[in-house]
């Protein structure tokens, strides 16, 4: 065995829960199978490999040779395989008896396929909070990784070139620092460099890498690179002719070395979400986005109603349910994070309402709620019934911030607002004047480009000056607050506001196959203006082919194309990825403006422009005087989609 510094190389492979078949197919051609491929053509490197549980899941069903390659390593002592939460949870943001089960489910799933029990953990985005601990050691969890960086905010000064030990309330666990300078380098830079940067470190230390293995073939340009121009051949040729360098696995270093000694790093994540986030707490996001703090907060009611029922009463179904709305990728935005992406957040949505169902069937829900679920102050009101579930916001336009679809598993409020982000800066700007800010020889990161996959102007970085939602309410462009009462017994509310001289009422009611929105206006005095409710509704289509919108009954185009109608009573929106049509109607005529909802997002590719939802705004003149009223209903229902 060759003496100097043991090389520890971990890759972490992960796809978002609800992500496309072909994006993944495409990943394990492009990155997971010939980045493998290479590792077994070079029996003396040794990896350590997590992947996340539903991606696991999904290529034990479609790609059983390339897992079954996997246990081959394995078997050989070449791969060492670690645990973690199932679908990829951030687990500081989860409660104590839903990490113990992520953790649990993840080393059954690791067992099932390749006989082994875990040793190591993988954080998800490496989310580094203290409480963690107890679980990670109650799983059988005995080391992690996270950046070097956690280490040095916790004021080490030494090298970081082995593991540390930290602990909360007595439960123990080891700490592995990644290098921040190898995460640059690899595969960015050319193989003789990332030799250099891994022989610098001291014989007998650990220069230890671990990140993303889609930077090796699904990023940028980095299949030509990695595996085209021979990048990791290379890499990999070299380090087994270096007379000092050993490959090892983290078990394997972990079992023969002792710890650096005792740390204890503060809440945090990676060098470039801490930059996203500017506090170092993920759990900011939840605050920055009160979208992704919404889906939190309900799926952490629901896993409150799971656990409060009998053990021998939760299935499985709900389990795999549960832990699916936990999963982190629709809750954060940085260059990764998918809370822009509105599949990732139609996940969420579609597993709670599949849990709620069942939830339901054991213990079923009252017919309205009143509670602050998210924690902002005010009161949601929540209506369910078998149909429907309905969460209104009463001092926002009274509108409704959620509304599930029980039987297509869809939230048609699963809206994100427009807002400012950091990267709006750059785009104003036109960007880097270098549009690859190398640091090094070799190709730029994805974290180093500046690429537009669209053109975006002035207009796409408009921020909403007023919520997103369903029915949210205006009188000459102020928004309407409310006051709410509820009635008993039904899923049925009564919202009660006051316009300049005059009164108005707005019933919001579950009634069976539809939700029926009443409006009542009362002048004190006379009035003449403009009262408008504003529908943002996400449809799975978006602006693709699949959509379309009709006003009474004719055609207007398909959901990304602006439209108005001056006088109408039907709304129709139509999406072949739905079994049918929802319609609009009201008793009393409107004008509507259509007009698609897009966001401005950055990804590892660039600049994107993304739909979030068809916004169509009903609007009616009210005119009248002293004493007299205005009423109307609006029905959302199900229909038949034309043929």
């Amino acid at each position: 065995m060759k003496a100097g510094v043991r090389l520890l190389f971990g890759v972490h492979a992960h796809q978002p829960v609800g992500n496309f078949g072909h994006v993944i197919d495409d990943a394990l051609r492009r990155c997971y199978r010939p980045f493998l491929e290479a590792v077994e053509r070079h029996p003396c490197i040794r990896i350590s490999l997590h992947i996340s549980g539903w991606l696991l899941g999904y290529l034990r069903r479609h790609f059983p040779d390339d897992v079954e390659r996997i246990a081959r390593m394995v078997r050989a002592g070449q791969v060492e395989i670690l645990g973690g939460g199932d679908t990829e949870p951030i687990l500081a943001a989860i409660s104590e008896r839903d990490r113990h089960e992520q953790l649990r489910v993840m080393r059954a799933r690791v067992h099932a396929a390749f006989g082994v029990t875990p040793r190591g953990a993988w954080l998800a985005e490496r989310v580094w909070e203290a409480t963690v601990v107890p679980a990670l050691h109650r799983s059988g969890a005995h080391y992690v990784a996270v950046d070097d960086s956690h280490l040095r905010s916790a004021g080490v000064q030494g090298p970081l070139d082995g593991y540390f030990t930290t602990e909360e309330g007595g439960a123990m666990l080891d700490i592995f620092p990644i290098s921040e300078r190898l995460r640059y380098l690899i595969p960015f830079a050319p193989p003789g460099d990332v030799i250099a940067e891994i022989e610098h470190t001291a014989p007998g230390s650990a220069a230890i890498f671990f990140d993303d293995i889609e930077k090796f073939g699904v990023w940028p340009d980095t299949y030509e690179w990695v595996y085209a121009r021979g990048w990791l051949e290379d890499l990999f040729a070299r380090i087994e002719a270096s007379d000092s360098i050993q490959p090892q696995t983290f078990g394997e270093f972990h079992a023969n070395e002792r710890s650096r000694g005792l740390v204890y790093p503060p809440s945090t994540s990676y060098k470039e979400m801490n930059e996203w986030l500017r506090s170092g707490i993920w759990k900011d996001f939840l605050m920055r986005y009160p979208e992704a703090n919404w889906m939190h907060k309900r799926s952490a009611a629901a896993s409150v109603r799971y656990h409060a029922l009998p053990r021998e009463r939760r299935s499985a179904a709900m389990r795999g349910a549960l832990q699916r709305t936990q999963a982190n990728d629709p809750y954060w935005h940085g260059l990764f994070g998918g809370i822009y992406l509105p599949f990732l957040r139609a996940s969420i949505f579609a597993n709670l309402a599949r849990l709620e169902d069942q939830l339901d069937a054991h213990d079923p829900p009252l017919p309205v709620v009143t509670a602050d679920l998210d924690l902002d102050g005010h009161a949601e009101i929540a209506l369910r019934a078998e149909r429907y579930c309905v969460f209104v916001k009463p001092h926002e336009g009274g509108r409704i911030c959620e509304l599930s679809d029980r039987l297509w598993s869809r939230n048609f409020a699963d809206v994100l607002a427009r807002r400012e982000e950091d990267y709006y800066d750059v785009i104003r700007h036109g960007g880097d004047a270098h549009p690859e800010r190398r640091r090094f020889p070799g190709i730029p990161s994805a974290h180093d480009r500046i690429e537009f996959k669209v053109p975006i102007d002035a207009s796409d970085l408009e921020t909403d000056q007023a919520p997103r939602g369903l029915f949210v309410d205006s009188w000459s462009e102020a928004l309407v607050d409310y006051d709410a009462t509820i009635e008993s017994g039904k899923p049925a509310l009564v919202l009660h506001g006051r316009l300049r001289h005059a009164c108005v009422e707005k019933n919001i009611v579950i009634d069976g196959a539809a939700v029926l929105v009443r409006y009542v206006i009362v002048a004190t005095e006379a009035i003449d203006g403009s009262f408008s409710t504003r529908l943002d509704v996400s449809m799975p289509s978006a602006d693709g082919p699949g959509g379309r919108t009709t006003v009474e009954g004719t055609l207007i185009g398909g959901f990304g194309e602006k439209a108005h109608i001056n006088r109408a009573a039907t709304l129709a929106l139509e999406d072949d990825a739905l079994p049918g049509a929802i319609e609009i109607a009201s008793t009393r005529h409107f004008s509507v403006g259509l007009a698609p909802l897009v966001t401005v997002s950055r990804s590892e590719s660039g600049f994107e422009k993304i739909m979030q939802a068809l916004s169509a705004t009903l609007s009616w003149r009210v005119a009248l005087q002293s004493g007299e009223r205005a009423a109307w209903q609006i029905s959302w229902r199900r229909v038949r989609a034309r043929s």
